[in-house]
């Protein structure tokens, strides 16, 4: 589920706009030369569609430029002698496309973005931790550092060695509560959907222990990473990157849920109708301004389109719709390209769906945010 904040200003700004997206792996030794090639079609494709030379030369002055390792892709958006947007892809590009249109072509990039799932992130011992907190907004760092003396328990015997130990695990909790503190407060901020822990198991343990709801029921723990040198970084990355990827799949197969449920109830005539199927009314739901959750079949090959007017909620299946909009000269435009701009526009979230993954009429459903009257 991607939420589409970061892409409203796109969608805001007037028309027309020059869209990219190009394979920007530089895996082999003559990759930037086979970048640049690649990105010269794209260009030449543009230039025949009218795109303007002041907005491809900034384009390509982005292209290549964001020194991401391994395979993966650059959408590049301009208009009016502007880069508007630059974004690496998680992956090679579906399809190298080049679009010059009224409404930029982002469902590509829609499909193929990460959503971004809040969560924290604790590297722990006994005497603090490292903690990131990864939000909406970027991320930010912490460093805790609690007391360090006893921090070992003693191998004595005796009276003395058992006052030294619970002095010692006091210590722990101590040090630990001091952690708890930074996690649930980067958890209350950032509406975190995981808390992931990795480092020393005992300190993991009564870490648990001290951290208070929601934040403990939030827990995952990993088996690589700490605080100290030498761990592996590039392992530890993976891990915490599956786990995200785990918690962003549940949360789509949440939104879904809820979709299947509500669909359900409104086609059986059981209360109000919080979510609509099929392309003519997911379009008005649009519209309206309605839609807490857009879910769309993902085909690239799709070329259907839609009428469209200044505004995000302007869009219509024929000319007529949108003169009942008080829109005089509305153009046409993908189909895709208008319910991206309208989700933006709306503050709605985007579930992308394979082909074949929900049965779904037209490819087209949403979750609606307030009850249609029906």
């Amino acid at each position: 589920m991607i939420r589409l904040d970061t892409l409203s200003g796109l969608t805001a700004a007037p028309g027309p706009f020059a869209v990219a997206y190009l394979d920007a792996t530089q895996a082999k030794e003559l990759g930037p030369q086979e970048v640049e090639k690649r990105w010269r079609a794209l260009r030449g494709s543009l230039a025949e569609q009218g795109a303007d030379e002041a907005t491809l030369d900034e384009m390509q002055a982005a292209v290549g430029r964001d020194d991401v390792p391994g395979e993966h892709g650059q959408a590049l958006v301009g208009a009016h002698g502007r880069l508007l947007g630059d974004y690496a892809l998680p992956g090679r590009p579906r399809r190298e496309t080049a679009r010059w249109s009224p409404l930029p072509h982002l469902m590509p990039l829609v499909a193929q973005l990460r959503p971004v799932v809040p969560y924290v992130l604790a590297l722990v011992d006994r005497v603090g931790a490292d903690i990131t907190v990864h939000g909406p907004g970027g991320e930010s760092e912490a460093t805790v550092d609690g007391g360090t003396y006893p921090i070992h328990r003693t191998g004595l015997g005796g009276w003395s060695a058992l006052r030294y130990l619970h002095r010692t695990e006091d210590l722990w909790e101590r040090n630990a509560r001091q952690v708890a503190d930074v996690i649930e407060s980067g958890v209350r901020r950032t509406a975190a959907r995981v808390v992931i822990l990795a480092g020393d198991v005992r300190a993991r343990e009564t870490l648990r222990k001290v951290l208070d709801e929601p934040a403990r029921d939030l827990v995952v723990e990993l088996q690589t990473g700490g605080r100290a040198e030498g761990i592996d970084e590039e392992k530890l990355r993976e891990e915490v990157d599956a786990v995200v990827a785990r918690a962003a799949a549940e949360a789509d197969q949440a939104a879904v849920g809820q979709f299947q449920e509500a669909y359900g109830r409104a086609s059986a005539g059981i209360g109000p109708i919080f979510a609509v199927a099929g392309l003519a009314d997911t379009v008005e739901a649009l519209r309206k301004a309605q839609v807490e959750t857009l879910l769309v079949v993902d085909d690239p090959s799709s070329d259907a389109e839609a009428w469209v007017g200044p505004e995000p909620v302007h869009l219509g299946l024929d000319r007529p719709d949108l003169g009942a909009l008080g829109v005089d000269d509305p153009v046409r435009d993908r189909l895709d390209a208008a319910l991206v701009r309208a989700a933006a526009g709306t503050d709605a979230a985007v579930i992308t769906l394979a082909p074949g993954q929900l049965d779904l009429r037209d490819g087209l459903g949403a979750v609606l945010r307030y009850p249609d009257p029906g």
